[in-house]
């Protein structure tokens, strides 16, 4: 997950990126769950529709 300012590229260039959810709960963990993703890797991640 990219969140703040961020350039998606390759070793073949620029990528493009869209937008496809927002947020709107736990928004005070979303730092720690980003950092914990950075250094510990990926999470089990589940969507559910409105």
């Amino acid at each position: 997950m990219a969140y703040g300012p961020c350039c998606f590229a390759s070793k073949a260039g620029q990528l493009a990126g869209n937008h496809f959810l927002t947020i709107q709960d736990g928004l005070d963990r979303l730092a720690d769950v980003c950092r914990s993703v950075l250094w510990d890797g990926n999470k089990p991640i589940t969507f559910r529709a409105p």
